[in-house]
């Protein structure tokens, strides 16, 4: 009688997995509603940029803003005032506190500048604010608000507000105003990533159901696979909930992959189960199909799972989130798998399935003759197969090093996003929008020291100097800092008697010296001490400094290399410094801001999809390694020498980088055309190489698995090749097929990275299936094919195996070699 899956054992597996449902629904749920973006938490707290933005945000209170502005907003514009008296308003939305600590007209800001004791005419006042809050045409005005903590502030409802008191004003609408700025980014990250996956994640899990009942034609099979599927997916949104992270617009991936590498893996163990069921009938075929399909299932999950870890190889925080939890949860969700879909299988059984399967038995199928033919061919072509191959991994690794990197705002959303257009009207009538912040720091004077050998005068004129330099690099569009709030400055030295040049010194340092509370106030001042501590007063202790900071503007979509702005911004500012330190002894600046942590996040998404691929080809090369050294052990234990032991361990080497071609090669092949292309890689395609070579490698390991079988049980190195074909082509093909179209509906998302990385993995997945198809058999029929070859039937190092028939097995002639046919024969699950 056929060994079934006892109720003792499946009862309590449905038990458990009912139980689960209470805690991973709700932990989903509420994964989902913790999705947050903020780019300047992707870079590690180590790295020097973002060690540099966490001081700017502590001394200058951040460089987080908000600017509204609409046609026809003018400094006439009275709507500009009760908007700005909208947005001063505490509001439930901040528990009855301000969203802002700070807003500023326009208008507002010209009169100030008007106002004694500047006392600045009308032109002068709107030349200073041009492309800061002020159009370039002195007219054009706007609205700017900086954020009150931009630690916890709740972005989502800050950007909400804004709207709602655009709704509030007479003649304005939350949809007729323009906004942009660093706070809104965050915000139009995640509402773009999280918009469409409800309906994209639906479309997705039919695509896999259509195409899984086209696969089995079964309705039970396909929903046993459907129900583990989904319980993987919703399993790793709850995992993120309960360990205490939140989601983000690339862990937001995660669920999705987990979903679809289930159904791969539920694929082909219920093909196993399909053979099963045809050749001994229903009872005990689950059973069956778990012996049969034990190993290649768990060596394909292992490898999988490898490739995701690997991505923690990646400085960039969500990157690295995203192969741990897409990692484990592979690893978990194949647990399942084997737990679940036996059981369910065993439990609801389809008769009328079983019996149809029944009567196919023993008769030739048209899949089997295509593979046939496929797989004659390839025999014929195995040389210019592999020389192409080669060929195209040259050429890949050559492209991959011409490779670019954004992580721009523009280039995560489709040219007619709200946020690009907005952004575009912005910087067209207003300024740009992308912040360089260049923070000068100048040492206190000894207190030995007049106050008017190096009053605040000398001080603002190295800052001047600064401003000047950074306003003549190409890509910078504008440049601010307390000089726009304060009096002006003599155009060189104070000239005169000593007397005479003293009192208009010191006058002038009183002047400056009144508005020093006004610029700590605007944020272009810090005052600090010695430990690095902010003054109480605007004279610090021995040893304090003066951080004079000078904003310097990009625009978001003029197109500049960021590289390049940064790199001309920083010796602009190291040449003047360096004049500066004969007046202030010590004197340094120090470069922050947007722009220097957007170029480093593109530096480190090159390395990190470098150094990712480079550990996953080495990490999934040792497991290929290590399956081959379990394949031989038997082999190596039986060796007579140290010297044949040592050529069998050397054999498992080879074979495992040489498994490594086919892989690599749709990895290599996809990213140099991007390279060679000048299509650029950003974070939602950085991790796409990675990935997809875990997931190619389960067709390599079910491939070869197949042939050492085919050949264990006598077959020739031809005929285990096309035994291998017949075996797990169909379900090679079908899993490929599942898994990238299942994810290919990803690519109809509006927010760039995700579709993106739907079409990469849809490009990389369909190419493995071709290389593991052609490369694989080719590298097999080819003499390399030896070394996966069981070393029991014949020497290592010889150049021909024994033939068929010296072992009794009909040869390779097609004529009387299916006189055996490879789907008779019973698969060793052990070899």
């Amino acid at each position: 009688m056929a060994t079934r899956i006892p109720a003792r054992f499946r009862y309590p597996v449905f038990a458990l997995f009912l139980l689960s449902l209470y805690f991973v629904i709700p932990g989903a749920q509420e994964a989902l509603k913790s999705n947050t973006n903020n780019v300047f938490d992707w870079l590690p707290a180590q790295f020097e940029e973002t060690q540099r933005l966490i001081e700017f945000t502590h001394h200058f209170g951040g460089e987080e803003f908000l600017m509204v502005s609409w046609p026809d907003c003018t400094l006439a514009d009275q709507r500009q005032d009760r908007l700005a008296a909208e947005l001063r308003k505490p509001t439930a939305l901040a528990d009855g506190k301000c969203f802002f600590r700070k807003v500023i007209t326009g208008r507002e800001a010209v009169e100030q500048l008007m106002a004694p004791p500047l006392s600045l005419s009308a032109a002068q006042a709107v030349r200073r604010l041009e492309g800061l809050i002020v159009g370039r045409d002195g007219a054009t005005s706007s609205v700017v608000m900086s954020v009150a903590d931009p630690n916890h502030v709740n972005r989502h409802k800050a950007v909400a507000f804004v709207y709602e008191c655009a709704d509030r004003v007479p003649g304005l609408s939350a949809q007729a105003v323009h906004l942009a700025g660093t706070t809104l980014d965050g915000v139009a990250i995640d509402e773009a990533s999280q918009a469409s996956l409800l309906p994209l994640s639906l479309a997705s899990f039919a695509a896999c159901l259509a195409l899984m009942y086209l696969v089995f034609r079964c309705p039970t099979t396909t929903a046993a696979i459907f129900i583990v599927a989904v319980f993987n997916q919703q399993l790793t949104m709850a995992a993120v909930y309960y360990t205490g992270w939140h989601m983000d617009s690339v862990l937001l991936l995660a669920p999705s992959l987990v979903f679809v590498v289930s159904v791969s893996g539920g694929v082909h163990l219920t093909n196993y189960y399909r053979e099963a069921v045809r050749k001994q009938g229903l009872a005990g075929a689950p059973l069956r199909a778990v012996r049969a399909g034990w190993m290649p299932c768990v060596l394909s999950a292992v490898t999988t799972s490898l490739g995701l870890i690997s991505l923690t190889a990646s400085h960039l925080v969500p990157i690295q989130k995203f192969g741990v939890y897409a990692s484990l949860m592979v690893l978990t969700g194949a647990a399942g798998l084997f737990l679940l879909l036996p059981s369910l299988l065993e439990q609801w059984p389809s008769r009328r399935w079983a019996a149809r399967l029944a009567k196919e038995h023993g008769e030739p199928a048209n899949l089997d003759r295509i593979w046939d033919v496929l797989s004659r061919r390839v025999e014929r072509a195995w040389a210019p197969i592999l020389v192409l191959a080669v060929v195209l991994i040259i050429a890949g690794c050559w492209g991959v090093t011409r490779t670019r990197c954004t992580a721009r705002i523009h280039d995560m959303f489709s040219a007619d996003a709200r946020i690009v257009k907005d952004y575009n009207w912005l910087e067209s009538h207003i300024g740009p929008l992308v912040p360089i912040e260049i923070i000068v720091r100048l040492p206190q004077l000894p207190d030995t020291a007049e106050s008017y050998e190096t009053p605040l005068i000398d001080r603002l004129q190295v800052v001047k100097r600064i401003e000047a330099a950074v306003g003549q690099v190409e890509g910078i569009d504008a440049v601010t800092s307390a000089l726009a709030f304060a009096p002006p400055l003599p155009r060189g030295q104070v000239s005169g008697f000593r007397a005479v040049q003293r009192a208009r010194v010191k006058a002038l340092d009183r002047q400056l010296a009144e508005h020093l509370p006004d610029f700590v106030e605007l944020g272009f001042l810090s005052v600090v001490e010695r430990d690095g501590s902010i003054a109480q007063t605007m004279q610090p202790g021995p040893g304090g400094q003066q951080w004079w900071r000078v904003a310097a503007r990009m625009a978001a979509s003029g197109g500049h290399d960021f590289r390049q702005v940064l790199h001309d911004v920083e010796d602009k500012v190291t040449a003047t410094m360096q004049e500066a330190g004969g007046v202030f002894p010590g004197a340094r600046a120090t470069i922050s801001g947007c722009i220097p942590l957007v170029q480093k996040t593109q530096e480190q998404m090159l390395r990190d999809l470098i150094n990712s691929f480079a550990s996953a080809f080495l990490v999934i090369a040792v497991a290929l390694l290590l399956m081959m050294l379990g394949w031989m052990l038997p082999e190596f234990l039986a060796s007579r020498s140290w010297g044949e032991g040592w050529r069998i361990l050397s054999r498992a080497l080879v074979a495992g980088l040489v498994a490594m071609l086919p892989n690599v090669l749709p990895c290599v092949a996809v990213f140099g055309a991007m390279g060679l292309l000048g299509i650029k890689v950003e974070v939602g395609t950085v991790m796409t190489a990675t990935v997809a070579l875990g997931i190619a490698v389960d067709d390599t390991v079910h491939y070869v698995t197949w042939f050492r079988r085919g050949h264990a049980q006598g077959l020739s190195q031809s005929a285990a090749v096309r035994f291998a074909y017949r075996r797990c082509g169909t379900a090679m093909a079908q899993t490929s097929a599942i898994v990238g179209f299942g994810l290919l509906v990803f690519a109809l998302s509006d927010f760039g990275p995700i579709q993106r990385f739907a079409w990469l993995m849809f490009s990389i997945l369909m190419l493995g299936l071709l290389a593991d198809l052609t490369v694989t058999p080719a590298l097999l029929y080819s003499p390399l094919g030896r070394l996966f070859v069981p070393g029991s039937y014949f020497e290592w190092g010889s150049h021909e195996a024994p033939s068929s028939a010296s072992r009794g097995i009909p040869t390779d002639s097609p004529s009387v070699e299916l006189k055996v046919r490879p789907d008779q024969l019973v698969p060793n699950s052990w070899n």
